[in-house]
């Protein structure tokens, strides 16, 4: 095991540090832009946040990554500094870990996930429509869901995650379907089940990557091909064939796109549905960057194209 218990998170400018334990999840050898050879590039995790690692051409990049190469954790050592108010690890050594724990490296949920898990069977049981009622119970009894995540990156990515973002957006749901003349029972299975396909698109092990299901088919597609083959094979879920399309309607059209890229009518539950799945991503996104850029007031996110004010002076 590493020799120091620091992680990501405890780093700070000018620190050493030594056999700190990572997991690599991008980069390689990259080419000087002003000079010939080549420097190490590559982007860390841990279950604390992220961190980028240099390692230049005088400490032998290319051997270095030759032995840490496919090796999904490795250990450092060398000196934190800062960069356009980023920390990041120049490095003078890496290695392969010979021993790790697993769950050192993905982020957890630090909310209530038990108290949310609640919160959504308790929506499901007001669901008056029997078939959509026993859909949505069928898929909360999978125990992925309090390992799920939201995402590999941007919003809820960690542990849990998927638990906590379907929470938020149930809430927002629950809150704002008060206020107009809606099929609560329709909206409400369609909230609870709106990215039940993130189950089975991506892999954790010490990162969160994307796999097959998420590249050639997608967590839309994926949680409709499990609504069908549930509502076929399970001989308590009885759903007509109508209130099934407005049901997969709210599924595949969640996501909040530009008007121009839309191709079909929108019902009013489906509208409040893609804008409480906006909020919740917008806000978990939001309170990420203002955590990693603890000493701006302000932050240009390239990712939602969006400049955030963090009012640090509350």
């Amino acid at each position: 095991m590493a020799k120091n218990n620091k992680v990501i998170s405890d780093l700070t400018k000018g620190m050493k540090v030594e056999e700190i334990q990572v997991a690599v999840r991008s980069g390689g050898l990259m080419k000087y832009a002003n000079k010939s050879g080549n420097y190490l590039n590559l982007m860390a995790s841990d279950h604390s946040g992220d961190v980028k690692i240099i390692m230049w051409d005088d400490k032998d990049p290319e051997q270095v990554w030759k032995q840490i190469e496919g090796h999904p954790v490795v250990e450092v050592d060398g000196k934190v500094d800062e960069y356009n108010g980023q920390i990041q690890i120049i490095a003078t050594d890496i290695f392969p870990a010979k021993n790790y724990d697993i769950n050192m490296f993905i982020p957890k949920s630090d909310k209530d996930l038990d108290k949310m898990y609640d919160y959504l069977v308790k929506t499901a049981k007001t669901i008056s429509h029997s078939g959509y009622r026993a859909l949505v119970m069928h898929f909360l009894k999978d125990p992925l869901i309090f390992k799920a995540v939201g995402a590999k990156a941007i919003h809820h990515a960690r542990a849990g995650g998927w638990l906590e973002h379907t929470y938020e957006v149930t809430t927002v749901v629950n809150s704002t379907c008060k206020l107009f003349d809606v099929d609560k029972s329709l909206i409400r299975a369609g909230t609870i089940l709106h990215d039940i396909g993130k189950l089975w698109t991506y892999d954790i092990g010490v990162t969160i990557e994307r796999n097959q299901n998420d590249f050639l088919i997608g967590h839309i597609n994926m949680g409709v091909r499990a609504i069908i083959k549930a509502v076929e094979t399970e001989k308590n879920i009885k759903i007509n064939e109508s209130d099934l399309n407005k049901l997969l309607h709210l599924i595949l059209n969640h996501h909040d796109m530009e008007p121009e890229h839309d191709r079909v009518a929108y019902t009013l539950e489906s509208i409040i549905l893609r804008k409480a799945d906006n909020i919740s991503s917008l806000a978990d996104r939001f309170q990420n960057m203002k955590s990693e850029h603890t000493e701006r007031d302000a932050h240009y996110d390239n990712v939602t194209k969006m400049q955030y004010y963090f009012n640090r002076e509350e």
